[in-house]
């Protein structure tokens, strides 16, 4: 008797019955070799659904109660130590990961708020400061004779240093001349606001940023904050505040983005973000934020409206001018986590990215997880090559490559060789087969850093600035509009910048608003990013 290419799994006892009668018309027509078989075939297809869920359930209950670090426990060092004993020598530490029913009716009527500006808060403490006439200003254009100084005119607005937010007065001189009436009334200059028009000085306008964008506080939070220190304000100002803060400050991204793609290496990564949407059937719709980070120099976030690649505008950036007479443009080497369509659309650069050695060992952690001992001996390689790293941190680019060709690459071809071992022993669909198979298919882009001292081995320092938007999402949960997305980005940036260089990024923003008027040029715009900032570079 014939037997069937693909006896689908029983699920129920009747299928079971089934597959009993099916075989036993085979060993009563004499196919007994046929009969085990199937048999077998059967069995190690139920072992193989088997493991796999069991894979899920272990999975699904690590992400509610497991840690999330991708560390050894000290059971499982052990474990590693005695499978690997031809590396334990150089083994010595794993390497990290890094990674409401009322009625209505019944209700009173609401009191609405009073629009306007409103008046000077009497409850704020005060700082005055006299700001007197030009010498220009002090004598009369007609006669010549000097002004007579007959009152000031108070301009003030809200501003705020660390512990105290207070109002600050510039009482601006006015001046006449006795003699000449016709001449008119000469009055001094206040210093130029951050926003025209609105009444907050650089110092509140930094605290509003940095508080939702490096805090991770929403605007509705620092109202409450703001009333408990004393100082009541309308949440529709707070949030005309932000929104102009963001626009100015938007001025530095081209120049950001453009200082940090000449550096040798640039780590891209891409996480996600709600976005409210009144024409979308949920309300609201999926965004991307795209990180491109530089070690030791700064981060920029892009947002992309949908689930978009969003790096088009980056290859524009870098693509060779249609004019020949202007200069070639470096480009840089992008370390990506190994997906295939971030390196389809990387191609049109003809400089193939690094793959980062952080994703292929995770790969091989989940199925360490999922009790596969056989992961452990790649782990052992991962940590060594992570150990090595650590040794090279601080050494130059062409330190570090002579170290990396003389240690890594021969761990780099003990782990293909292991892997090319196994590959004939793991199923494709279980934890380890899924692991040996992509990094397998990424092999060539995964060993790229052993020919560069410049490329990090991983995507670890775009993945750690993903924590800023992570925490945002716990706290305010979605963005507003696409435009409130790329404002979100704009003052994330600029914070994520202070961050990585040991800057306070409210000193920075208020010392950057206070100094930025509008119309200037790409160089004076470069003089104010935060690399530039700290290294003391002149004022504009």
């Amino acid at each position: 008797m014939d037997q069937p290419a693909h006896l689908p799994l029983p699920k129920r006892a009747d299928d079971l019955d089934a597959v009993r009668e099916h075989i036993e018309r085979m060993l009563a027509a004499g196919d007994t070799t046929g009969a085990l078989d199937l048999l077998f075939d059967l069995l190690s297809r139920l072992r193989n659904h088997n493991e796999a869920t069991q894979t899920r359930l272990l999975a699904a209950l690590r992400k509610l109660y497991g840690r999330s670090s991708e560390r050894f426990a000290p059971d499982e060092q052990g474990i590693l130590n005695g499978i690997l004993d031809d590396v334990a020598a150089a083994q010595t530490e794993a390497p990290a990961a890094d990674p409401p029913a009322a009625d209505p009716s019944n209700d009173p009527p609401r009191k609405s708020k009073p629009h306007g500006r409103g008046e000077m808060p009497a409850n704020l403490p005060q700082r005055v400061k006299r700001v007197g006439l030009s010498d220009e200003q002090r004598t009369c254009p007609c006669c010549q004779k000097p002004l007579r100084i007959f009152g000031v005119e108070s301009r003030w607005y809200i501003d705020y240093e660390p512990g105290s937010i207070f109002v600050r007065v510039f009482e601006c001189e006015k001046g006449a001349c006795p003699s000449c009436p016709d001449a008119g009334v000469a009055q001094a200059d206040a210093p130029a606001r951050p926003i025209p028009g609105a009444q907050v000085g650089p110092g509140m306008l930094a605290r509003v940023l940095v508080e939702k964008a490096q805090d991770q506080m929403p605007l509705y939070r620092q109202l409450g904050r703001f009333k408990r220190e004393g100082f009541d304000l309308a949440d529709s100002t707070l949030q005309g505040w932000w929104d102009a803060g963001a626009d100015k400050l938007s001025r530095l991204i081209p120049v950001l983005r453009e200082r940090l793609l000449q550096a040798p290496a640039v780590e891209i990564d891409a996480t996600i973000l709600p976005v409210l949407d009144r024409d979308h059937p949920k309300g609201l719709h999926i965004g991307s934020i795209w990180t491109q980070a530089v070690r030791g120099l700064g981060v920029v976030y892009g947002y992309e409206h949908g689930k978009k690649l969003g790096l088009q505008s980056v290859i524009a950036t870098l693509l060779p001018s249609t004019n020949p007479s202007d200069p070639a443009k470096p480009i840089p080497r992008f370390v990506m986590d190994g997906e295939w369509l971030i390196a389809r659309e990387l191609a049109v650069l003809c400089k193939p990215p690094q793959c980062c050695m952080m994703h292929a060992r995770r790969y091989f952690e989940k199925a360490f997880q999922a009790k596969d001992l056989r992961a452990s001996v790649a782990m052992g390689y991962f940590r060594t090559l992570f150990d090595i790293e650590r040794r090279a941190k601080d050494l130059s680019s062409a330190e570090r490559q002579v170290l990396r060709e003389a240690e890594s690459a021969p761990v780099l071809e003990a782990l293909r060789e292991w892997i090319t071992e196994m590959w004939p022993s793991a199923p494709p669909r279980t934890p380890l087969g899924v692991a040996l198979r992509y990094s397998a298919n990424r092999w060539m882009q995964l060993g790229l850093f052993v020919l560069d001292g410049d490329l990090p081995v991983d995507t670890g320092e775009a993945e750690r600035q993903h924590r800023r938007i992570a925490l945002g999402r716990k706290n305010y949960l979605f963005a507003g509009s696409d435009a409130g997305a790329v404002r979100l980005c704009t003052v994330l940036s600029l914070c994520g910048c202070c961050h990585m260089l040991g800057i306070d990024p409210w000193q920075y923003l208020r010392d950057v608003l206070d100094r930025m008027p509008d119309g200037l040029t790409d160089d004076q715009l470069r003089a104010l990013l935060p690399m530039n900032w700290k290294t003391g570079t002149p004022e504009t």
